[in-house]
């Protein structure tokens, strides 16, 4: 998870173990400014299109099934 939320630039990650960290950075989150809360916002959600999506799933299958195929293939 942490390096898909650094990857994609869609928000903060940290030492949720860490109560007194933890607390501090929700204090400081509220103060963010809801421009850059969206900015986050629309970055992750692009990622998640572009990596997760059904669509890049299926290709990512496909192309594991070909490279597979091509193997057994060779002698």
């Amino acid at each position: 998870a942490e390096r898909i939320v650094r990857e994609s630039g869609g928000g903060w990650v940290g030492r949720s173990e860490d109560i007194e960290w933890f607390a501090a950075e929700m204090t400081r989150l509220v103060m963010v400014e809801s421009v850059m809360l969206d900015q986050l916002g629309r970055r992750g959600r692009s990622y998640a299109l572009e990596h997760f999506s059904k669509r890049r799933g299926v290709e990512q299958l496909a192309s594991i099934v070909e490279a597979a195929a091509t193997r057994s293939r060779q002698p």
